[in-house]
């Protein structure tokens, strides 16, 4: 369970970076529960200590982006959906 405050989980949810997995869990949109408890905390300026840490951090940053790029709605045509 991702361990966030009221306030943060508002801010987040409000982002739309948020989701619910099959199981009712709030995970971050485009990662496991797992992916997302660790992504979350790798957050933490503290967290990234040794360079594999950052790469894990990058990596799962990387697909969490990449999931809300897909489900965010755009208005601009020069931005195609795949």
């Amino acid at each position: 369970m991702l361990d966030l405050t009221d306030a943060y989980l508002v801010n987040l949810s409000r982002q739309g970076v948020l989701s619910k997995d099959e199981n009712g869990q709030t995970i971050f949109v485009g990662l496991t529960r797992v992916e997302s408890e660790r992504y979350h905390s790798l957050s933490s300026p503290t967290a990234l200590r040794n360079f594999s840490d950052a790469a894990e951090f990058l990596i799962l940053d990387s697909k969490h982006a990449l999931a809300i790029n897909r489900t965010m709605p755009t208005t601009d045509p020069r931005i195609r959906r795949v």
